[in-house]
């Protein structure tokens, strides 16, 4: 205190701990989710952790609604991310990247008209080169240099006819690349479309568990295409429905309602989602590979 050093000392505090973790092979377990896990799921995590790495766990349980659901599991240096939101992020970025590359189209196709002008003119030119060496053969007989004029027209055509071939061959395999590649980035637009859809139904499915009620009575009040946002808006619909329905004189509290608190005041068990990039010897170390 005297030498004014107090500032350091959270930082050498810090350092003691992670030196002392290392010394007595003590690991630390970041888990975050959506909605509080189950005691049963954390000690389970913990004893997978503790018969991996052969010695003691301390778990840092973390709640974090912006995730959508699943979970991310942090352990030193490796982190497997199961949230929605993460597969949501993958997604984005993947569906930026594919509108990166179909930006390109209309550059290769401009290459392509480019090569298909050349081509035309260069078989123009030929024609014409070649209605000249007919006439300059036609005008051998009167003209003492017709011969001469006629070899050069000659090798002028078949430069032309070589450099034709040349631009028809470059013009056929660069067509083949563009079509292969314009196919890939439909088929890989569609995968990813799917991959949206499908986190769209699973996100509808855990808000209908939370509710209590079907994933039709939410996709029923939705238009064909909808968000996150949209489903959101429809459960607050349900619930809010279902609350003022509780509170009618004629009848007590309805199964509905009961159903929603139930599943408000106990988190659904249902297992979780992993997204499509998921390491497997993180699922092996969680001890939720299944």
């Amino acid at each position: 205190m005297d030498n004014r050093r107090e500032a350091y000392l959270r930082t050498m505090a810090l350092e003691y701990m992670s030196l002392y973790r290392k010394s007595n092979n003590i690991s630390v377990v970041h888990l975050t989710s959506a909605t509080e896990l189950d005691k049963e799921v954390t000690e389970r995590i913990a004893a997978s952790v503790v018969a991996k790495t052969q010695g003691a766990v301390e778990l840092d349980c973390r709640i974090d609604p912006s995730l959508g659901g699943g979970f991310i599991f942090r352990i030193d240096d490796k982190q497997l991310d199961a949230s929605v939101r993460g597969a949501l992020e993958r997604i984005a970025k993947a569906f930026k990247q594919t509108s990166a590359e179909a930006g390109k189209i209309p550059e290769l196709q401009s290459k392509i008209n480019e090569l298909t002008e050349q081509l035309t003119q260069s078989q123009n030119k030929i024609k014409t080169l070649t209605e000249q060496v007919n006439n300059a053969r036609q005008l051998k007989e009167s003209i003492a240099n017709g011969e001469h004029k006629v070899q050069r027209l000659n090798e002028e055509v078949s430069k032309l006819t070589k450099k034709s071939e040349a631009l028809e061959a470059k013009l056929e395999g660069q067509t083949k690349v563009y079509t292969e590649k314009l196919q890939e980035r439909t088929n890989l637009a569609k995968t990813y479309k799917a991959r949206f859809l499908e986190t769209l139904n699973r996100y509808v499915e855990s808000k209908a568990s939370m509710l209590g009620v079907k994933p039709s009575e939410i996709t029923s009040r939705l238009n064909e295409s909808y968000t996150l946002a949209d489903v959101d808006a429809v459960c607050d619909q349900i619930l809010e429905s279902t609350v003022n329905f509780g509170r009618l004189p004629f009848g007590g509290r309805s199964k509905a309602s009961a159903r929603i608190s139930e599943s408000i005041s106990r988190p659904s068990r249902k297992e979780p989602e992993y997204g499509y990039d998921i390491d497997d010897s993180l699922l092996e170390l969680a001890g939720l590979k299944k």
